[in-house]
This record gives C-alpha cells, sequence and structure tokens, in this order.
C-alpha cells in the first residue's frame, strides 16, 4: 500500500470559476499533475464532503476509467443541489461512462452510525465490483459536528474509520481535503486522518504552547477529536433502504462491466 497525502482545499475540484461558499476551485486536470503512469487502469474516487463532488464528476462524467463516488447531502436548495440518488451517469445505458458517476445521497443530520453502514453496504461492495488499481479519497470535513454549514453531525472518529478501511484496501491512495469551514475543527481532522498512519489517538492533546488566542480556539476539549453534537438524524431506515437497493443495482452493472472486460 502507498499514501500520499496533498495539501488542503476547500472545495470538490471543478475547471469553473469558484462558486458557492468556497475560496477555491482547483481543475482535476491542473498540468501540474504528472500522468498515471500506465498499470493503473481504474481509479476510484471516493469524495466524502458534505457537497456533492459536482466538479469532478463533471470532468469524468463520460469515462469508465474512474468510477467517482460522492457520499453527500442531497436536500432541497442545498448547493449545488446535483447528486441525487439516481443520477449515476450518462442517461444511455450503453455509454462508455455509464453507471460510473455514483452518488449515495444522504439526508441531515448524518452521524457516525449511518456513515459506517453506507460505508459497509455501499462503498465496499463497490469497490469489490469495480476493483481499482488506485484510491483519491476527498476529506471533506464540513460534515463534522459544529461546522458553520450546520447540517451533519459526524464525529471524528467516523471520517477516521473511513480513512482506515480504505488503507486495508492495500491500494495505491492519495489523500486530498476538502470543504471545512470551523478552522480549528479542520485543522484538528486533518491533522489526525493524516496520522492514521502511526496511530495518533484522538485524545492527543492540542500542543499548549500555541498562542494563547489560538490554544482557545480548542476548547473545551483541548485534545484532536470532534465528538458528535445532538442533531436528529433524518436518514431513517427507509431512506437507507433506499439507498442500499440503489446500489445493489449499480454493483450488478459494475460486476458485469467488469467482469466481461476481464474476461
Amino acid at each position: 500500500m502507498e499514501l500520499r497525502s496533498a495539501p488542503q482545499r476547500r472545495k470538490p475540484a471543478s475547471p469553473e470559476p469558484s462558486q458557492g461558499p468556497c475560496v477555491a476551485s482547483p481543475s482535476p486536470s491542473s498540468p501540474s499533475l504528472p500522468p498515471l503512469p500506465p498499470r493503473i487502469s481504474r481509479v476510484l474516487y471516493l469524495d466524502l464532503d458534505l457537497h456533492h463532488g459536482d466538479g469532478v464528476e463533471s470532468a469524468f462524467f463520460t469515462t469508465p476509467y474512474v468510477l467517482t463516488l460522492s457520499v453527500h447531502l442531497h436536500a432541497p436548495l442545498f448547493y449545488p443541489s446535483t447528486g441525487a440518488l439516481d443520477s449515476s451517469g450518462p442517461s444511455n445505458p450503453k455509454a462508455q461512462g455509464a453507471a460510473h458517476a455514483l452518488n449515495v445521497a444522504l439526508e441531515p443530520g448524518c452521524a457516525e452510525e449511518t456513515l459506517r453502514r453506507v460505508f459497509a453496504s455501499c462503498v465496499e461492495r463497490l469497490k469489490e465490483a469495480y476493483d481499482p488499481d488506485a484510491v483519491v479519497l476527498q476529506l471533506g470535513v464540513d460534515g463534522l459536528a459544529g461546522d458553520p454549514c450546520k447540517e451533519w453531525n459526524l464525529n471524528l472518529a467516523a471520517l477516521g474509520y473511513a480513512v482506515e478501511r480504505v488503507l486495508q484496501w492495500n491500494r495505491r491512495t492519495l489523500l486530498l481535503g476538502g470543504g471545512g469551514y470551523d478552522s480549528p475543527n479542520a485543522a484538528r481532522a486533518w491533522a489526525y486522518l493524516t496520522s492514521l498512519g502511526r496511530g495518533l489517538p484522538l485524545d492527543t492533546p492540542i500542543p499548549p504552547d500555541l498562542p494563547s488566542a489560538q490554544y482557545e480556539l480548542f476548547a473545551p476539549s483541548f485534545t484532536l477529536d470532534v465528538p458528535e453534537g445532538y442533531m436528529r438524524d433524518a436518514n431513517t431506515e427507509e431512506t437507507l433502504r433506499r439507498v442500499e437497493k440503489t446500489f445493489e443495482v449499480c454493483e450488478d452493472k459494475l460486476r458485469t462491466r467488469w467482469k466481461r472486460v476481464a474476461g
């Protein structure tokens, strides 16, 4: 397993100008990025940002060699209003990229239990069906409890679970930052998530030698941990079963497609 990390960014990548609350909009086709080596034939782009990963999905919408899988909030009037559960790529089922732009569209209040469930029932099964050579994991932290977006209720352990699961796949892995508008929590999250290879615990204290004005931002725990709040998780059993049934169909399509290619 090879792990690389990249600097933080605050918006799902898009070739278009910055939109919404984000401050930057790097292009996924940036000329500064080296071309993929020939031995990598399939890449899974897994986006855990609160917002739909519309920019990267758009960039690879027509190709089967990048499977974009976005786990995000999909609600009326919530930016960018794309990424519905039934949106899975080009509408023509015979198109090359059909069923390769997938969306786990969730409700407000998503907490650790919900993320763990969809990771096991949707993400893991799609990974097995697609069998990528490499994984790009976009770790948006705007779904953490306490973020100004106030839409999800994830704790930091939930995102840590996702990172650990991906690393256990033993694929070439690139970690990217993403949305996150509570700066102390974003600092906690990316310090913790990029440290998982060496097992930094969530109760690691914030260095007390920070300037006092900065140190006080990490109150009251003064540790890396970001706990869940008291928001109700609107992802009911009915909601999650609907998501899981949709992804069972997507899984079958991917297995059929790539089994035929391998054969």
